[in-house]
């Protein structure tokens, strides 16, 4: 897969096997292009990309890539997170009669407790008899565990546990993410990254050409010109 820039001549190849990172030295431009990239490429962005895959069909930015942002302000219960996850868990119930079948147990009790709540009442009311178990992980509160991710680095590393389990194929798209990380931790998180074969791609602000041991990266300096 390769990502195709309308104003620069070099194209960037997304790797699994790195961190894919942009880094822009004027702060103009920079912020053109992750404004761009965060409206996922829109007809109307200032700062357009494409995408390919291996045998150069283009791909649409809104089906591969999650935007995520800055670090500081990821919610691992944002809407789509939560909504892939209940879809993917349902799946699998579906998957595991044993499962289902407890569940339609479950569903028999709770409506046994309602019951006489339903006699006290003036009108009729029951529960619809087919079970929904999306609607049911709703209810029960289902979410994803965030107690343990207390700093940034802990919350990036289950990030990533969550995008391999949810989106294996998606490009999983961060504003200045190696800025709150030291070296240590930036090093763990792409080693991770790598490990579960996920596409990271960042958009860095800065001034140094040099990237680190296991990024892949395109440097566009102050006069716009690409190393």
């Amino acid at each position: 897969m390769k990502m195709v820039f309308e104003k620069f001549e070099s194209s960037l190849p997304i790797q699994k096997n790195a961190i894919n990172v942009i880094r822009i030295e004027d702060r103009s431009l920079f912020a053109r292009c992750t404004q761009s990239l965060a409206s996922g490429f829109s007809e109307d962005c200032l700062e357009p990309a494409f995408f390919f895959d291996n045998e150069n069909h283009e791909l649409k930015p809104d089906k591969i890539l999650f935007f995520l942002g800055d670090p500081i302000t990821i919610d691992l219960n944002d809407k789509r997170i939560l909504s892939q996850a209940i879809k993917v868990l349902v799946s699998r119930v579906i998957s595991e009669s044993n499962i289902i079948q407890r569940l339609e147990t479950l569903n028999y009790q709770i409506e046994d407790l309602f019951e006489e709540l339903f006699i006290q009442m003036s009108a009729d009311y029951s529960f619809v008899s087919e079970l929904d178990i999306s609607k049911e992980l709703k209810l029960f509160g289902f979410s994803i565990e965030e107690n343990n991710c207390l700093d940034i680095p802990a919350k990036l590393n289950h990030l990533l546990r969550i995008m391999a389990d949810l989106f294996p194929n998606k490009i999983v798209c961060f504003v200045n993410l190696r800025t709150y990380l030291s070296d240590k931790q930036y090093n763990e998180f792409c080693q991770l990254a790598i490990a579960l074969q996920i596409r990271i791609l960042s958009y860095e602000q800065g001034s140094s050409a040099r990237f680190e041991n296991l990024d892949n990266g395109l440097f566009i300096d102050a006069n716009y010109l690409e190393n």
